[in-house]
Protein backbone atom coordinates (compact mmCIF):
# COMPACT_ATOMS: atom_id res chain seq x y z
CA UNK A 1 0.00 0.00 0.00
CA UNK A 2 1.52 3.40 -0.95
CA UNK A 3 2.35 5.78 1.82
CA UNK A 4 3.20 3.26 4.53
CA UNK A 5 6.25 4.32 6.57
CA UNK A 6 7.91 0.89 6.14
CA UNK A 7 7.87 1.30 2.36
CA UNK A 8 9.57 4.67 2.42
CA UNK A 9 12.76 3.47 4.06
CA UNK A 10 14.36 3.80 7.45
CA UNK A 11 12.06 6.47 8.90
CA UNK A 12 12.29 5.18 12.43
CA UNK A 13 13.27 6.49 15.86
CA UNK A 14 16.63 4.74 15.30
CA UNK A 15 17.46 7.27 12.58
CA UNK A 16 17.34 9.94 15.32
CA UNK A 17 19.47 7.80 17.62
CA UNK A 18 16.44 6.76 19.69
CA UNK A 19 14.35 3.69 20.37
CA UNK A 20 10.55 3.48 20.28
CA UNK A 21 10.62 3.54 24.09
CA UNK A 22 12.02 7.11 23.89
CA UNK A 23 8.81 8.39 22.27
CA UNK A 24 6.67 10.03 24.96
CA UNK A 25 3.76 11.06 22.76
CA UNK A 26 2.81 10.06 19.21
CA UNK A 27 0.66 12.28 16.99
CA UNK A 28 -0.25 9.88 14.22
CA UNK A 29 -2.07 10.70 11.01
CA UNK A 30 -5.48 9.05 11.40
CA UNK A 31 -7.69 10.17 8.54
CA UNK A 32 -8.38 6.46 7.94
CA UNK A 33 -8.85 4.06 10.84
CA UNK A 34 -6.43 1.46 9.48
CA UNK A 35 -3.51 3.90 9.52
CA UNK A 36 -3.06 4.04 13.30
CA UNK A 37 -2.42 0.31 13.81
CA UNK A 38 -0.15 0.24 10.76
CA UNK A 39 1.91 3.15 12.07
CA UNK A 40 2.09 1.72 15.59
CA UNK A 41 3.65 -1.38 14.12
CA UNK A 42 5.78 0.32 11.45
CA UNK A 43 7.38 2.74 13.91
CA UNK A 44 7.97 -0.01 16.46
CA UNK A 45 5.60 1.40 19.07
CA UNK A 46 3.63 -1.86 19.26
CA UNK A 47 4.20 -5.35 17.93
CA UNK A 48 1.67 -6.92 15.58
CA UNK A 49 0.78 -9.58 18.17
CA UNK A 50 -0.01 -6.84 20.72
CA UNK A 51 -2.09 -4.57 18.46
CA UNK A 52 -5.54 -5.89 19.41
CA UNK A 53 -4.93 -5.62 23.14
CA UNK A 54 -3.22 -2.24 22.83
CA UNK A 55 -6.07 -0.78 20.76
CA UNK A 56 -8.71 -2.30 23.04
CA UNK A 57 -7.22 -0.79 26.22
CA UNK A 58 -6.57 2.59 24.72
CA UNK A 59 -3.51 4.60 23.88
CA UNK A 60 -3.21 7.53 26.25
CA UNK A 61 -0.05 8.77 24.61
CA UNK A 62 -1.26 8.45 21.00
CA UNK A 63 -3.30 11.37 19.65
CA UNK A 64 -4.32 12.71 23.07
CA UNK A 65 -5.87 15.67 21.21
CA UNK A 66 -8.36 13.33 19.56
CA UNK A 67 -6.52 13.14 16.26
CA UNK A 68 -7.37 14.64 12.92
CA UNK A 69 -10.89 13.24 12.96
CA UNK A 70 -11.61 15.34 16.06
CA UNK A 71 -9.75 18.51 15.12
CA UNK A 72 -10.00 18.88 11.39
CA UNK A 73 -8.14 17.62 8.40
CA UNK A 74 -5.04 19.47 7.27
CA UNK A 75 -2.74 16.54 6.35
CA UNK A 76 -1.02 16.35 9.73
CA UNK A 77 -0.33 20.02 10.46
CA UNK A 78 -2.58 19.72 13.53
CA UNK A 79 -0.29 16.96 14.76
CA UNK A 80 2.75 19.23 14.61
CA UNK A 81 0.92 21.98 16.51
CA UNK A 82 -0.22 19.48 19.15
CA UNK A 83 3.32 18.08 19.46
CA UNK A 84 4.63 21.57 20.17
CA UNK A 85 1.89 22.12 22.80
CA UNK A 86 2.71 18.75 24.38
CA UNK A 87 6.44 19.50 24.54
CA UNK A 88 5.78 22.95 26.01
CA UNK A 89 3.41 21.48 28.60
CA UNK A 90 0.49 23.55 27.24
CA UNK A 91 -1.85 20.88 25.83
CA UNK A 92 -5.51 21.66 26.53
CA UNK A 93 -8.64 20.16 24.99
CA UNK A 94 -9.29 22.46 22.10
CA UNK A 95 -13.02 22.03 21.57
CA UNK A 96 -14.29 22.34 25.12
CA UNK A 97 -11.29 23.88 26.84
CA UNK A 98 -12.45 22.18 30.04
CA UNK A 99 -9.46 20.02 30.78
CA UNK A 100 -5.94 19.11 30.03
CA UNK A 101 -4.87 16.29 27.76
CA UNK A 102 -1.21 16.83 28.52
CA UNK A 103 1.06 13.79 28.51
CA UNK A 104 3.01 14.25 31.74
CA UNK A 105 6.71 14.86 31.21
CA UNK A 106 6.58 14.68 27.41
CA UNK A 107 10.01 15.42 25.98
CA UNK A 108 9.97 13.49 22.68
CA UNK A 109 7.11 13.52 20.17
CA UNK A 110 6.62 11.55 16.96
CA UNK A 111 4.47 13.29 14.33
CA UNK A 112 3.23 11.84 11.08
CA UNK A 113 1.32 13.34 8.20
CA UNK A 114 0.20 12.08 4.83
CA UNK A 115 -1.42 13.35 1.68
CA UNK A 116 -2.24 10.93 -1.09
CA UNK A 117 0.63 8.48 -1.39
CA UNK A 118 3.20 10.81 0.17
CA UNK A 119 3.94 11.06 3.85
CA UNK A 120 6.33 12.32 6.42
CA UNK A 121 7.41 11.65 9.95
CA UNK A 122 9.29 13.89 12.35
CA UNK A 123 10.62 13.51 15.84
CA UNK A 124 10.45 16.68 17.87
CA UNK A 125 12.27 17.10 21.18
CA UNK A 126 11.96 19.50 24.04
Amino acid sequence: MPGRPRQRGPCRPAVAGMTPADIDVALLYDAYSWLVPRQLEDFGLCGRSDLAETLHHGLGTVNPHGGLLSEGYVHGLNNVAEAVRQLRGEAVRQLRGDGVNQVAGAEVALCTGFGGSYGSAAILTR
